[in-house]
């Protein structure tokens, strides 16, 4: 049985309410499922590589904040939809600004 290691607060979230950037290629990567301050999971159409890390952009519609971070891609699944995955993300890099606005995301988010 696998042990719940995650200690910041996680939240739901309506799908499609966080749009996710790469800043790089300019391409969007997916929406994100759930949120805490020190990650996400990714929903997207396709196949992340372990261990890829990525310059984002979360585009927050519902609050109007555009946030820029550093993330690190930690595992990938195929979801039961098909063409569709799941992958897991821990932020690396983020300002204490970009941190201010993602912690009020957290904080007044949930389905």
């Amino acid at each position: 049985m696998s042990e719940e290691r995650r200690i910041a607060k996680r939240v739901d979230l309506q799908p499609g309410s966080i749009v996710v950037l790469d800043r790089i290629s300019e391409a969007s990567l997916g929406t994100i499922a759930n949120i805490s301050s020190t990650g996400f999971m990714l929903v997207t159409d396709r196949f992340i590589d372990t261990d890829s890390v990525f310059q984002l952009n979360l585009g927050c519609g519902n609050f109007d904040i555009s946030i820029d971070i550093g993330a690190i891609c930690l595992w990938t699944t195929e979801a039961s939809s098909s063409g569709s995955f799941w992958s897991g993300f821990h932020i690396i890099d983020i300002s204490d600004s970009s941190q201010a606005d993602l912690d009020i995301v957290v904080e007044k988010t949930s389905v």
